[in-house]
């Protein structure tokens, strides 16, 4: 059984993974490069940009013991275009040694793997890999009836809005996918099925929690805009509407 804190920093790390997603979309991330010749004819190696999130994500990284320490990375060369989803927890582990050890002796290996977005998926897969059991978060309970509690607080990608859950669970039916798709009712009024692959279960809480994908939504292999966005608030049910609905009067606490 995985302890609550360290599920903890792997739903941070999660969430760091998408972060990154959309900062390398934003052209943030950078190797270093050799600058243009001075007036002397001379290069120099100017530092590479990258983000506070990119050094989350790699103490993070080191934290889960990502990093191996009994494997030769070096006799091991990155396999070009790996099929991370066929990837057990072993050879995940192997591709982000490679990757992380082997930016100490080549200048910008890790940002280039970031830009590609292998490090991500790693970092998503090895999430998978150790939190999950027949692809459904293994500290999340269920009941008797396979379904989960009605009730439990849902919270966006910005913390913003609130959602409840609405019992029931299914398997995504995208065949790029292998998340589980659980109602929520949000504040907002809408009813959405928020897709496993884009959020995280806070065991401690007992909340579900938006870290990747639309805002609400949590689809992450939707076109744009990944799934519908939250309506406009002058559209908002009030509270008493709200109430009306069975998952919001069945609200469960964390504590």
């Amino acid at each position: 059984m995985v302890q609550s804190q360290t599920i903890a920093k792997w739903g941070r790390l999660k969430r760091l993974s998408y972060i990154i997603d959309d900062q390398v979309k934003q052209g943030l991330l950078s190797g270093a490069f050799l600058t243009e010749p001075d007036k002397n004819g001379m290069h120099f190696v100017a530092p590479g940009a990258t983000t506070p999130e990119v050094g989350e994500l790699l103490q993070l990284v080191y934290d889960l013991d990502l990093v191996l320490t009994d494997y030769d990375w070096m006799a091991h060369a990155l396999p070009e275009r790996p099929i991370v989803g066929s990837l057990d927890l072993r050879e995940t582990k192997k591709l982000i040694t490679g990757i992380f050890r082997g930016d100490r002796f080549i200048e910008g290996e890790l940002v280039g793997q970031l830009n590609d977005g292998l490090v991500q998926r790693l970092c998503r897969r090895a999430y998978f890999l150790t939190l999950t059991v027949d692809d459904w978060p293994s500290h999340f309970p269920i009941n008797s009836e396979k379904s989960i509690d009605v009730g439990l607080v849902c919270r966006s990608i910005d913390g913003t809005i609130e959602g409840r859950t609405e019992g029931d669970r299914r398997r995504c039916p995208s065949k790029q996918c292998c998340g589980w798709l659980v109602g929520v009712r949000w504040e907002d009024g809408q009813l959405l099925r928020i897709c496993s692959e884009g959020w995280h279960f806070d065991p401690v809480k007992k909340e579900l929690n938006v870290v990747g994908g639309g805002q609400i939504s949590a689809r992450v292999v939707s076109p744009k805009p990944l799934g519908r966005p939250p309506l406009p608030r002058d559209a908002w049910p009030s509270r008493s509407e709200l109430m009306k609905f069975r998952a919001w009067s069945q609200q469960k606490s964390g504590s």
